[in-house]
């Protein structure tokens, strides 16, 4: 009877424990996810299993983070270098409305305008007639060449320079086929200009061979974050040259946000559907903005050099409307009106990549001749007439607590024709629980070198439930505890 009566009491001291965690769980998991959790708001005080952000104190770090890195002291850019930064934002907003407005609201989507303007720079420096004006026009550039080229190397340079906090890498590239004659001026070009080296390759001979050569190089310099730019078949025999441009993005936030912070929480998906998935917490100073229809949240990566800039609708379903609005005078305003503040910020972890091929928009945006026979890319080689084929374009960007992993690459394929503020008391909240729009800015230069929106939760991702791991441990002690008590009893018994 003793032995019954204890197992009895310990099932029903374990199904109690169950329950009561579950209602606790049901309970938190019915807040109001657009406001911050508060204890005492909650009947049942679990804090100590499930880890919730309480505002508007948070859990202080602790990963013993090293000292803050101070502001790094860059020199002003020349004029011409902000003439570049200035076509390249341009082309920037342009081509993101053009991949947004097909119908991909739906669809996390992500690109690096910079990488395409870099690529397409290079092709550009070996068009001619009406082929280079069209160029020019797309992309926005208001320089002559003689001083075009220079200002793009010249910003590169100044991008590129190793500094504390976070690395950025952008490379060139020209593939070209081994024992062609291209064009001493432009081989010029693009190695003293964008770094560009020519490497041969045996495009009429070995095109896969090729394929793997040029995959492999862009892999190496997005720490194998793109991989397989070229899909089979993309390179051929037909091929003379392929410019590529590889960029690469690993920073800390400035402020990190602190796992202890992160928790499951609603995203409200296009067409009023709904996920959980994990959102990260903090409450800090940021530079931010109230704008008509949005607000705009700016977070330094460590450093101060670069930072992401956050457009959220005020409207869950105002997305679109937010993308049509995009201008070179829009986004100038936007951050022309940041100030600091302090700030509540709910916002996804969240990883992805998108790929593009982008001839069909740039045809549409009115660089068409270089996709057909009307092509005039002589400044590169007289021996063939060159048209490209396509431009393949991949992207890949993680955030999570810690900062931002982003990468991305540009290949141009060349074929041969045969045919003062006081901040408010009250903090700001800015709860990125629907689809919102995000870009990774060089602040120094204001260069947009990453630019997406987060709509779907296909690659969001979510934290483990915290009620069903204490729900398993509670199983598991009391297991261990009838088994520790049983013995003893049964010898009892037995004497």
């Amino acid at each position: 009877m003793r032995i019954r009566g204890r197992k009895s009491l310990l099932i029903r001291l374990f199904f109690a424990a169950v329950v009561f965690i579950q209602l606790a769980h049901t309970t938190r998991a019915q807040d109001d996810s657009n406001t911050p959790f508060d204890v005492s708001a909650s009947p049942f005080l679990l804090q100590p299993f499930q880890p919730v952000c309480i505002s508007p104190i948070f859990v202080s770090p602790t990963d013993g983070s090293s000292a803050p890195i101070a502001p790094h002291q860059r020199a002003p850019l020349s004029d011409d270098e902000l003439a570049v930064v200035a076509s390249d934002n341009h082309f920037a907003l342009n081509i993101f409305q053009q991949l947004t407005t097909d119908g991909s609201n739906d669809n996390n989507v992500l690109v690096s305008p910079f990488s395409i303007s870099t690529a397409l720079a290079m092709t550009y420096a070996g068009a001619r007639g009406e082929t280079a004006q069209q160029m020019a026009n797309v992309l926005g550039f208001s320089l002559p060449d003689d001083r075009l080229h220079p200002a793009f190397g010249q910003l590169i340079g100044d991008l590129t320079a190793p500094r504390d906090g976070y690395q950025l890498n952008i490379a060139n590239r020209l593939f070209g086929q081994q024992n062609y004659s291209f064009e001493q001026p432009f081989l010029d070009t693009v190695a003293n200009d964008y770094n560009a080296p020519l490497q041969q390759v045996n495009f009429i001979g070995d095109p896969e061979g090729s394929r793997q050569t040029i995959n492999q190089w862009v892999a190496d310099q997005t720490n194998n974050k793109i991989q397989n730019l070229l899909q089979p078949g993309m390179v051929d025999n037909s091929t003379r040259l392929v410019l590529t441009n590889a960029i690469y993005f690993d920073g800390q936030w400035k402020d990190k946000f602190h796992t202890e912070n992160t928790y499951n929480q609603t995203f409200y998906l296009p067409a009023g559907a709904q996920t959980s998935v994990a959102m990260m917490h903090q409450q800090n100073s940021f530079q931010y903005a109230q704008m008509p229809g949005f607000q705009v949240l700016q977070m330094p990566y460590a450093g101060d050099d670069l930072s992401m800039v956050v457009m959220l609708p005020n409207d869950r379903n105002g997305l679109a409307n937010l993308e049509h609005s995009l201008t070179d005078s829009m986004w100038n305003s936007t951050i022309g009106s940041l100030h600091s503040a302090t700030v509540n910020v709910t916002m996804p972890k969240f990883t992805f990549d998108s790929s593009f091929k982008l001839a069909p928009v740039l045809e549409q945006m009115g660089m068409t001749d270089a996709f057909n026979t009307k092509a005039d890319f002589s400044g590169i080689t007289t021996d063939d007439q060159l048209a490209i084929s396509d431009v393949i374009h991949k992207a890949f960007i993680n955030v999570s607590e810690q900062g931002t992993e982003a990468a991305a690459a540009t290949a141009v394929i060349g074929t041969a024709v045969t045919s003062i503020y006081i901040p408010p008391v009250v903090p700001e909240a800015f709860t990125a629980d629907h689809p919102f729009l995000f870009a990774l800015e060089d602040d120094h230069s204001g260069s947009i070198l990453f630019l997406g929106q987060v709509t779907s939760p296909a690659s969001l991702t979510a934290v483990p439930e915290p009620a069903s791991i204490v729900m398993l441990t509670i199983g598991l002690i009391a297991l261990v505890a009838y088994k520790r008590s049983k013995a003893p009893a049964l010898t009892a018994l037995e004497a």
